[in-house]
């Protein structure tokens, strides 16, 4: 993959994800306390399902790591296929671990806004994670301070903002029966 691809893909990438927590009520992550509106469950079954949930999100972005950053460069049609296939293995690990919040709570609840906080940090690590890999893979990676992260997470958020606006700024019209 050459660097503009990689770029354009980790930017549409960003912008699906930053605004996902916003658009969808549906949860993406595992908290270990009582969401108003669903069934209780006891303590120690919820702690152990968010650090299960936790296991499962470090082992999707040591994979991501492995996948993307060891794969050859793409010079002809079956590295191609290669890396477009780590890529699927990829994407259908993401689905996954996003999905198994749901599984445990199919019912859509009304998220609480810190919870919407928590899913925008989780994609960002999540993204973040390919932008290391694809990065690595590329070229020699650089090292990165804290001013790095600092302005990666406010193009981050700028980049979720129609999300937002769409979630808490938008009035609905309700239409009247005629």
């Amino acid at each position: 993959m050459e660097q503009n691809t990689a770029i354009w893909v980790l930017i549409a990438l960003a912008l699906v994800a930053a605004n996902a927590p916003f658009v969808s009520q549906r949860a993406f992550i595992v908290l270990p306390w009582q969401l108003p509106n669903t069934t209780s469950r006891s303590l120690s079954g919820r702690l152990l399902f968010f650090v299960v949930f936790l296991a499962l999100v470090a082992f999707w972005l040591w994979l991501v790591h492995v996948l993307i950053s060891s794969a050859p460069p793409v010079s002809d049609f079956s590295s191609a296929v290669s890396f477009f296939l780590r890529l699927l293995l990829i994407t259908v690990g993401a689905v996954a671990v996003l999905a198994l919040p749901g599984w445990r709570a199919p019912i859509e609840v009304d998220k609480p806004t810190v919870m919407r906080v928590l899913e925008l940090l989780l994609f960002y690590l999540m993204v973040g994670a390919i932008g290391f890999a694809f990065e690595s893979s590329l070229m020699n990676p650089f090292p990165k301070n804290w001013e790095f992260f600092v302005i990666t997470g406010s193009l981050y958020l700028v980049l979720g903002y129609p999300g937002f606006v769409y979630r808490y700024l938008y009035r609905r019209r309700r239409r009247r029966p005629q």
